[in-house]
């Protein structure tokens, strides 16, 4: 097993005193505030972007979704670190990512609305997301900074977005007949053309489907 890692002076844990995250992909969903990861959380704890209010809070909220424990299993996969700090500096662009609002800029307006012709609305949070781990096509990333900087409030210093009461979200992709579309960030659209399309792709499934 790994130790939990050393709380700096000036952070916090979420679990709480001598525990840490091992659920790292689980999500919270803050009223009002972008939906967040438990590592990123995690993160943003440790490096002194929660309110004192939020450590003392969070521990007997996050303790089952995220899997407090008092160390974490070995694993070969690194744990992530994608750690965007509410409030300092925008959050670090791994190798494999983009910013969505170009070089050293990130999102602001957590809950804005991003709209683009034939595509489904989706949060500027959830949209800034998905290209720090990668899931943007290289033309997304080159194009987007002209079209999100206004709605998404690109800037370089994101906002102090302390959290309140969490919950979690537990969403269904799925497609139906006609057809019908419900992402995981639960966005609902239609689409009536015919096309083969990618309906899931990630580390353990390439799914794609067809309509006709």
């Amino acid at each position: 097993v790994q130790s939990c890692p050393e709380v700096p002076d000036g952070g916090c844990s979420i679990c709480g005193s001598g525990l840490c995250t091992t659920n790292y992909d689980a999500i919270f969903e803050f009223p009002g505030q972008p939906a967040v990861r438990c590592d990123s959380l995690e993160q943003v704890g440790l490096n002194g972007g929660l309110p004192d209010e939020g450590c003392n809070l969070l521990p007997a909220l996050v303790e089952e979704v995220c899997g407090c424990q008092a160390a974490r299993p070995n694993s070969s996969t690194p744990i992530p670190t994608i750690s965007p700090v509410l409030g300092t500096t925008c959050p670090e662009v791994p190798d494999e990512g983009c910013s969505i609002c170009g070089p050293d800029l990130c999102v602001t307006n957590y809950d804005a609305i991003f709209e683009f012709a034939d595509q489904p609305p989706v949060r500027c949070d959830l949209l800034e997301q998905a290209g720090l781990t990668g899931e943007l096509p290289d033309d997304g990333c080159s194009f987007l900074p002209l079209l999100v900087k206004d709605v998404c409030g690109c800037g370089t210093t994101p906002p102090v977005a302390p959290p309140k009461v969490i919950k979690v979200v537990n969403y269904i992709a799925e497609v139906f007949p006609d057809p019908h579309f419900r992402t995981w960030h639960n966005y609902h659209y239609s689409y009536h053309g015919s096309c083969d399309m990618v309906f899931m792709k990630n580390s353990l499934i390439d799914l794609h489907i067809r309509t006709e």
